[in-house]
């Protein structure tokens, strides 16, 4: 079952943002409806506990993803300077030119060429 017929199946919004206690709360209306000790379809509450799974499935994985962003050890950030301040050094004298980085396709190309 995927997340927006389980979300369909205990009655939440397609788009909103979902915790635990929502998907809780939601079962337990749903299951009063559906039990059959209540009166309910055996295959409905069985539909509706493998939605309870699937959504709390996709919380989980939602927020393991999102505390790996959060503490990703190996995460660097580049900031490239512009370039203008590459042709500086930090004493004020000025650079003799300001190097362009070399691609490896116009290295072959050259290797090529002679």
């Amino acid at each position: 079952m995927d997340g927006e017929t389980a979300r369909a199946a205990l009655g939440l919004p397609a788009l909103a943002t979902l915790d635990l206690d929502m998907i809780t709360s939601a079962y337990r209306r749903r299951a009063k409806e559906c039990h059959p000790d209540a009166g309910g379809d055996g295959r409905a509450f069985a539909r509706l506990a493998e939605a309870v799974r699937t959504l709390r499935a996709e919380l989980t994985e939602l927020t393991a993803r999102s505390r790996r962003r959060a503490h990703n050890p190996f995460q660097v950030v580049v900031c490239q300077p512009t370039p203008t301040w590459e042709r500086f050094d930090g004493d004020g004298r000025t650079r003799r030119s300001a190097r362009r980085p070399v691609e490896f396709a116009d290295v072959l190309a050259r290797a090529m060429a002679s």
